[in-house]
């Protein structure tokens, strides 16, 4: 035989069979043969194979040969030992494992080879399970899925299909079965093998104590821990083989007499408390319930052998699950004798059957049988109260068997059975009849620890047939048990308990059936559904008896048999059919007991009449306790008044009480009919009873709870009634003050606390509104509830549950699971409280343009509604130190504990309620505050002490945490939990705590860093579990599972990471530590530290590679899926955030580029960003989104945009490439400083040369695909229904979700919308028609909702598209500037962008000038870049025309959107100054050639009027740069048109623009606006508001723009004499700011605003200095004058000697300038003396003030 021990092969075929790849499971079956017919039998350690391991030479079983070093042999031998397995088997294991097979982060190679041995073992039990149980018809029901391979379908009788038949398995089952006594050689030694692991387990348990290093936590319990439940598990997967053998075996008597009868002896010797017997309960009773399928000799041995124990009655005692089995044999042996009147003439039915049965039920097998049941009920495992039994009925029945738990899992509890063994000692000195001491053994146990579903799924239907074929087999049987129950009432003068309950079979036969049938409304419907049966007849003679205790019973069955609306429907018709027409009359009780003595047939009728005899006689009883009181009025205050009630009539009420809580529960037909016949008779009676203060107190608000219907006025009567209890005395109605105390003295025990938590939840619970959203804000209780006795609402009963129950639920007497339901009740009661409360109401009714908002309430007062409101109750108490450290408690379970529980245990439960408290306690901590605490303080509060509203010391509910930071930590860890809910609720408290000011001060102290860090980062970093924090985010990352639930925490931990990071980061955040840097020394930390980004296991790894990964997913397919775009955007959106952060950009760049390591960045698998360029492909038109095309529409209409994934999935994918374009542009930066040249070459040629998308066109260039999708914004209008609503408000408000649901199909969270349009509908439905109102609200609400997502997707594609567009142009800015092309290159490209860009720039002037603005900014860039080479690369006159005749082809397309575009409609001033700088630019650029000019001349001639007009217009009065760019624009036009027109200004084009208005007068007025800015400059204080260097600088270039202009102008003679018309010489003369004196200067005060105030800056003005100012020095600062000066002059010259000798007025006034500036004129022209000796002398010296 040859074995494979890799865990691989076998998921392999695990897979297949799930995906029904026959061909793949022919062949895997046939290769696995031999190790999956072995089942769990392995050789065991072997003294031969230990030195072969000790060698140093290992050889695998497929022959390979490998040498081990030490370390690998020690752990082998570790492994053997501890798996006692032979050490070749446990080499090749661990061989396999350390292949990373089943290698977790954080866990050793050792435990890695344990879970990979366990999973092996686990696949093949499964498979084989598969083979032998799904290729008969076993057919079992299963009620859900499971996520095992069988279970894959929603019942097994599919894989009885014959399409589903493959050769595997038949060649399995034909070896399994060639094997003789397969049942005992390989199924028996396999539950032996289980068992033998589990006592070495014990034992290594029992050494750890006795050599001191036991320790409950240590982690090597963890690992006992998990081998028991694996071993658990395997066991019952045994047992599915044993019975799928047994069945399978049948027809070929594989399975024999001897097979049964070994493994019968086997569980005999089992201890009674050992539930591992019930694994092979499904076998063994298929065994003996088909006798037909058996040969008549084995059938009349086996018939033999129950004759054999029935005269051994003693020892069958002592294995009642052996009398169990017996049972069922002799049932179905009653059958099998009918059948044929050979058999039963052969075996005389009271020897061979009733004394048989007789004694199998005296030896216990009806109490096994109830144990059984009982041990897999659903109701045992359930979160809901109102299905658990009122009263305790197993441990009343079962008092000879004791409950059966896997003992062999749990380790003794040395203190505990010291403790018991001691008492025992005690007693019998003191001459008690005991048990021995030796015999007492006690247990630690865990209740999480059950069955699995899949296995009770198999053992469920066995156990009902055999139910059924003892209804119908063994009537008689049950006539006896009833009979003789009824005969010892009838003999008996007193009532015992004791003894009747000694006998009570029946009853356990009953309650086996309400254990076995509660919550699986399947088996109910089968018996309801034959009225003709046998099952139905059962029924009906049950229902028939004179024993209290078999009626109560009986009752229970009825209750079970409620689960379901028709199952419920058919319980309470069937209760109204056995009304008796005349019913008994009832008598008084007898002695010792308070139970009936005359009984009528199980009805309604029989139930409300003996609810109502109890009622009157606790009635007199409790009014002669009052009378008797009041009488003794010392103390009567404070009295307790309990009136007792027998354990008889306790039991007996309790199952009335259940089948009546069952019926109401599942129908509400049937609930309205209990409640309202004979005029509130019930309701009436449960009041009083709960007024009689009974121990029945908890099954009455129970019960009540059940009653409880979903109508207000239901609602208001049940509140009324409950408060009466509480604080009306019954007896005279007076009033009594409120205390704790009257809570007390009704919920004086666990049962009566439940109750009353269940019953106070469902009352508070909202009642469903959304059928009439015009409804008033109301509560689910009367507001004024108990007005006349305390203060009014509910205050009082949320600060008992909360503020007293919930601190101390740990100390009341009950078990820690009762302990912890009761929490999960509590923390659910206050969290239903909270969802009620809206934070936002007032701002939302704002929003709504709601003019009183106390309109929205039904008592017409905001205030009071908030102030009674049980949710203000809750967060009251929450800030009570008490309470929120229990839930700290609570939620502090930990990870380890947590990753033991399953989904749905009632501590994971628990832990849920409370993450979602915590998280709402945090939500709602600004509101409470900020906003509700000064309400609730207000002193006209009725509803609660202002004096006791109190936030107990802290400001914020996050500041709870700073003395409980473990309860962080342990958030932290619960984030990579399984328990996605746990997950998810831990994630979003962290979210809120990294946020927090408590949690995030990143400074404190003036200049001291006193705490640089916020406490969360600090905590994770100083706590031990920094590695095991860590590694849950990336084992949840990293989880392979993509469901949308585990898709939902994947995203929640990239948006965490993205939140926590920032750009500006300058201190490391929690995201920061995440992802593995060493947040104390910012760097990558440690390779040998797992975790770090440093080792070869980090969260920033497992994102890069996801990135990787799921980028070339997106590649391999045409349809772009939300989820993988989705995961590439954020994760690329962290990398950039982390590349351009100064604190780790250059680190994280280095990283990306190399792989963490030494790689070569030149490889695109080592390098990132070259990995990203190349699996980015050009984006077609056609391109689909979630499987939908953008058509570009955006409209209602459009499912594209209005509704499911596709417009998030495209918004998201541009989102993605703009981050993918700045990591390049920051690369391309970063590597141009630091690189190597051929890592800047890589990316110059990726980006510039490739022709990955269109063949000669740069990849850089076709990254404007983008673009070509153009959005048109066709959302139809607001109805007037909404129109007033404050939309800036609700798109704030709007939040993306990552993970669409069934209700929300988008990715919008438009809750605000409902809230909003629920508050419009209560303020405005009494203007309305309510109905007709709620109708037009409904439809325009659907309607808004779709406008609101296809604005939100359009306002998000807009955004997103220019921020694409901004990253592209950067990285073109980029490429140009940084990286070093070649100059003739550089212009090339320059010249291809222009050619590239230049439609869309024309056409983004009629679409968004906003991207327009983004275009036309970058060409101003590269015209500058490309004037700076061309002036290099040509230089003499010959090549600047042949290039300007060049330039003109490529450039005049630019030049003519430039031009034609200034007069845009919608442009900006920004967009035009660019617009201005192109066309000048291009103008400088190709006029050096006349064919150029003259074109360029003919086509400004054809341009709008209007175009010269807006120019001039920007001259004189426009924005920012445009004044002076429109100047320079105009100068070079002149310019061009001068040298086209000669001297002959005439026929300049701009001639009538110019000359035909007062242009020039207007613009020669500016030199007044100039003159002033100096003025405001000289004497800031004399009502002047002063002016900044900015402001003046600005002045100043504008001011020398006009002088160049008319400059330009005073050069042609005409434009000369127009100046000289126009007053230029006088305007100049009256600017007071030229009147210097050329020596000393003088003083300007610019204002300055510095850390937010305002300084003057004192500067001088000289000749001397260029123009600046010093940050470092503001005392006496200068700026240059001459470089003012000078122009000026140079204006006049032109004036004059445009304007000729002979123009006498020229002459005159410039003679009169020269003489007003004489000392001006003298000290420039010393200085250009001076200027010329000291160059001349010292060549380099600084006369820069000078040059000019």
């Amino acid at each position: 035989m040859t074995y494979n021990w890799s865990t691989l092969p076998f998921q392999a075929l695990y897979n297949a069979l799930s995906s029904k790849n026959d061909e793949l499971i022919q062949s895997l079956t046939e290769e696995l043969s031999d190790d999956l017919i072995s089942l769990l039998i392995v050789k065991q350690k072997s003294e031969t194979s230990r030195k072969s391991l000790e060698s140093g030479n290992v050889t695998l079983s497929d022959g390979s040969s490998f040498q081990v070093n030490q370390t690998f042999i020690e752990n082998v031998i570790n492994l053997s030992d501890l798996l006692n397995i032979d050490e070749l088997i446990a080499a090749e294991i661990f061989y396999y494992a350390t292949q990373n097979e089943l290698k977790n982060l954080g866990t050793s190679y050792l435990d890695s080879a344990i879970a990979a041995y366990y999973s092996r073992r686990d696949y093949i039990l499964q498979i084989v399970s598969y083979y032998l149980c799904f290729s008969n018809s076993i057919n079992i029901s299963k009620s859900n899925q499971n996520e095992n391979l069988i279970s894959s379908s929603s019942t097994f009788s599919i894989f009885n299909d014959s399409s589903n038949q493959n050769n595997g398995k038949t060649y399995l089952k034909d070896k399994i079965f060639q094997i003789k006594n397969f049942s005992t050689t390989h199924i028996l030694e396999s539950f032996k093998a289980i068992e033998k692991e589990l006592e070495l387990i014990k034992q290594s348990v029992e050494r750890s104590k006795v050599l001191g290093t036991y320790h409950e936590h240590a982690p090597f319990m963890k690992n006992i821990r998990f081998r028991r439940n694996q071993l658990f598990k395997q066991y019952q997967i045994v047992g599915e083989i044993l019975l799928g053998y047994i069945y399978s075996g049948f027809e070929s008597n594989h399975f024999t007499l001897d097979n049964f009868t070994s493994i019968l002896n086997h569980i005999t010797s089992f201890d009674p408390t050992d539930n591992f017997s019930l694994c092979y309960i499904p076998g063994l009773f298929t065994y003996v319930s088909n006798l037909d399928k058996i040969n008549d000799n084995d059938v009349e041995k086996l018939q033999k052998l129950v004759i054999d124990s029935v005269n051994n009655i003693d020892k069958l005692a002592e294995c009642p699950i052996k009398a169990l089995i017996l049972l069922v044999f002799t049932t179905n042996f009653i059958d099998w004798c009918k059948k044929s009147k050979d058999r039963k003439n052969k075996f005389d039915f009271t020897v061979s059957v009733d004394d048989p049965m007789q004694k199998f039920v005296s030896a216990g097998a009806l109490e096994q049988l109830l144990s059984i049941c009982a041990d897999i009920s659903l109701i045992e495992s359930t979160l809901d109260h109102s299905i658990k039994p009122f009263y305790d009925f197993r441990s009343f029945l079962q008092q000879h068997i004791p409950k059966s738990l896997p003992i062999r899992l749990f380790d003794i509890d040395e203190e505990a059975t010291s403790r018991a063994k001691h008492s025992l000692q005690r007693q019998k000195l003191l001459g008690s009849e005991s048990i021995e001491t030796d015999a007492v053994t006690i247990y630690k146990i865990d209740d999480q620890i059950t069955f699995n579903e899949h296995f009770v799924d198999f053992l469920v239907p066995i156990l009902s047939t055999f139910i059924h074929s003892f209804i119908s087999n063994a009537a008689f049987f049950m006539s006896q048990l009833r009979d003789t129950e009824e005969d010892l009432l009838l003999s008996s003068e007193d009532f015992n308990l004791e003894e009747l309950t000694e006998n009570a079979d029946l009853e356990r036969f009953y309650m086996s059936i309400y254990y076995l049938y509660s919550e699986r409304p399947q088996y109910a419907t089968e018996i309801w559904s034959d009225t003709s049966s046998s099952l139905y007849g059962f029924l009906q003679w049950a229902s028939r008896c004179n024993s209290p205790l078999i009626m109560s019973t009986f009752a229970m069955v009825l209750a079970s048999l409620a689960t379901g609306e028709s199952n419920s429907i058919n319980v309470f018709t069937f209760l109204q059919m056995t009304n008796s027409s005349n019913p008994n009359v009832l008598t008084n009780p007898r002695e010792n007991s308070t139970l009936l003595t005359k009984y009528s047939s199980i009805s309604w009728s029989t139930i409300y009449s003996t609810l109502s005899y109890y009622n009157d006689a606790l009635s007199k009883v409790l009014e002669n306790s009052v009378l008797g009181n009041l009488v003794d009025s010392n103390n009567s205050s404070n009295k307790k008044i309990v009136t007792e009630l027998g354990e008889d009539s306790i039991i007996y009420i309790s199952g009335f009480f259940q089948v009546i809580s069952q019926v109401s529960k599942n129908s509400t037909k049937a609930k309205v009919e209990l409640l309202d016949s004979d005029n509130n008779q019930l309701f009436t009676i449960l009041i009083n009873l709960l007024n009689s203060n009974t121990s029945l107190n908890g099954s009455i608000m129970a019960l009540l709870t059940s009653l409880l219907g979903d109508s207000e006025q239901e609602r208001f009567k049940f509140w009324q009634a409950i408060d009466n209890c509480f604080f009306y005395n019954n007896k005279n109605n007076s009033f009594i003050n409120f205390t704790n105390e009257n809570f007390s003295k009704k919920l004086a025990d666990y049962h009566s606390i439940f109750g009353f938590v269940d019953l106070i939840t469902k009352l508070l619970t909202p009642l469903d509104s959304s059928t009439n959203i015009s409804q008033s804000l109301k509560h689910s209780f009367p507001q004024e509830l108990g007005s006349m006795v305390r203060r009014p609402g509910v205050w009082c009963y949320i600060n008992y549950i909360c503020g007293k129950v919930f601190p101390g639920v740990d100390y009341l007497d009950a078990s820690d699971n009762e302990k912890t339901l009761l929490k999960f009740s509590i923390l659910k009661l206050m969290n239903v409280c909270l969802n009620q409360l809206d934070p936002d109401i007032v701002l939302n009714a704002a929003a709504c343009r709601i003019k009183n908002i106390d309109s929205v309430t039904a008592n017409n007062n905001i205030i009071t509604y908030l102030q009674s409101h049980q949710g203000s109750a809750v967060l009251n108490v929450l800030y009570d130190n008490k309470v929120y450290d229990s839930l700290f408690n609570i939620s502090n379970l930990g990870i380890d504990r947590l990753s033991e529980l399953s989904e749905i245990s009632i501590v994971t439960k628990t832990l849920e309620e409370s993450l979602k408290l915590i998280d709402n306690a945090l939500l709602f901590e600004s509101f409470f505050t900020d906003e509700l605490i000064p309400i609730l303080r207000l002193p006209d509060n009725n509803y609660v002490d202002p004096t006791t509203v109190a936030l107990s010391g802290l400001h914020r509910f996050s500041e709870s945490f700073i003395l409980n930071l473990p309860v962080v930590a342990n958030f932290s860890l619960y984030v990579g939990s399984t328990q996605l809910q746990v997950a998810e609720k831990s994630l979003s408290i962290l979210k809120k705590l990294s946020t927090s000011k408590e949690f995030n001060n990143l400074q404190i102290g003036v200049h001291l860093n006193l705490i640089k860090k916020n406490k969360l980062l600090v905590l994770c970093e100083t706590i031990d579990e920094t590695i095991r924090i860590r590694s849950q985010f990336i084992n949840q990352i990293e989880n392979p599972n993509y469901s949308q639930e585990y898709l939902s925490i994947k995203f929640a931990i990239l948006n965490f990471l993205n939140l926590n990071l920032s750009i500006d980061d300058k201190q490391p955040t929690i995201a920061h530590f995440l992802l593995g840097f060493d947040t104390k020394k910012i760097n990558f930390g440690s390779p040998d530290v797992e975790t770090t980004i440093a080792s070869n296991k980090s969260l920033f790894r497992s994102i890069v590679n996801i990135l990787k990964t799921t980028l070339v997913s997106i590649n391999d397919v045409s349809n772009f899926t939300y989820t993988f775009v989705k995961v590439c955007s954020l994760c690329l959106e962290i990398i950039v955030k982390l590349c351009k952060s100064d604190m780790t950009g250059r680190k994280i760049l280095q990283y990306i580029r190399t792989d963490g390591s030494e790689l070569s960045p030149l490889n695109s698998n080592n390098n990132l960003i070259l990995f990203l360029l190349e699996n980015t492909k050009k984006l077609p038109v056609n391109s689909l989104f979630s499987g939908m095309k953008f058509d570009g529409t955006f409209k209602v209409e459009n499912k594209f945009c209005s509704e499911g994934e596709a417009i998030s999935t495209f918004n998201n994918f541009i989102f993605y490439r703009h981050n993918l374009l700045e990591l390049i542009a920051v690369e391309i930066h970063v590597s141009s400083i630091n690189g190597t040249l051929s890592l800047k070459r890589a990316y110059l040629e990726t980006l510039t040369h490739l022709s990955s998308f269109v063949s000669a066109s740069s990849k850089v260039l076709n990254y404007l695909d983008i673009l070509n999708f153009k959005a048109y914004n066709m959302i139809e209008p607001i109805d007037n229904t909404f129109a007033s609503f404050d939309y800036e408000y609700i798109f704030k408000r709007i939040k993306s979700i990552d993970v669409t649901t069934e209700t929300n199909n988008s990715h919008y969270d438009l809750s605000i919308i409902d809230k909003l349009v629920a508050l419009y509908a209560k303020s405005s439905k009494k203007s309305f028609d309510v109905k007709e109102n709620e109708r037009i609200i409904a439809m325009e609400s659907a309607k808004l909702k779709k406008i609101i997502i296809c604005s939100a997707s359009y306002d998000t594609f807009k955004f997103n598209m220019y921020k694409y567009l901004s990253s592209w142009t950067l990285l073109v800015r980029v490429l140009v500037a940084e990286l070093d092309m070649k100059i003739s290159v550089r212009s090339d490209f320059i010249v291809e962008v222009f050619q590239c860009i230049t439609p869309k720039l024309d056409e983004y002037m009629d679409y968004d000038v906003t991207f327009a603005e983004l275009l036309s900014s970058l060409c101003v860039h590269l015209l500058s870049v490309y004037s700076a080479d061309k002036s290099i690369l040509y230089t003499n006159k010959s090549e600047i025309e042949a290039r300007s005749l060049f330039d003109y082809n490529r450039l005049f397309p630019l030049f003519k959107v430039a031009m034609q575009r200034i007069i845009l409609p919608f442009s900006t001033s920004n967009l035009r100054s660019d617009l201005y700088i192109i066309g000048s630019n291009i103008v400088e650029n190709i006029s050096h050639n006349t064919r150029n000019i003259t074109d360029l001349v003919v086509f400004l001639k054809s341009l709008d009027s209007k175009t010269f007009d807006v120019i001039c217009h920007d001259t004189l009065v426009g924005d920012g740069s445009s004044r002076i760019t429109s100047l320079l624009l105009l100068e070079n036009i002149i310019k061009l048109t001068d040298s086209f027109n000669g001297s002959n200004f005439q026929e300049n084009l701009l001639f009538e623009t110019l000359f035909k208005g007062n242009y020039f007068s207007l613009l020669i007025q500016k030199f007044k606006v100039v003159d002033a800015s100096f003025c405001r400059a000289l004497n800031p204080n004399t009502g002047n508001s002063g002016i900044t260097f900015y402001e003046l600088t600005y002045e100043l270039t504008y001011f020398k723009s006009i002088i160049s202009l008319l400059t330009r102008i005073a050069q042609i003679r005409y434009g000369a004499q127009m100046l000289i018309r126009n007053d230029i010489f006088k305007t100049i003369q009256e600017c007071k700011f030229l009147q210097l004196d050329a020596d000393l200067g003088f003083e300007l005060k610019l204002q300055e605003h510095l850390n937010g105030s305002s300084a003057f800056v004192t500067m001088k003005i000289s000749l001397d200095n260029p123009l600046k100012i010093n940050d470092n020095d503001t005392t006496q600062e200068v700026i240059s004058y001459y470089e003012i000066l000078i122009p000026v002059f140079q204006l006049i010259n032109s004036i004059i000697i445009s304007s000729g000798s002979q123009n006498s007025v020229c002459n005159l006034q410039a003679e009169t300038i020269k003489v007003h500036f004489s000392n001006l004129i003298a000290g420039v022209l010393k200085r250009e003396v001076v200027y010329e000796e000291l160059k001349n002398e010292v060549g380099n010296y600084n006369v820069e003030g000078l040059k000019e």
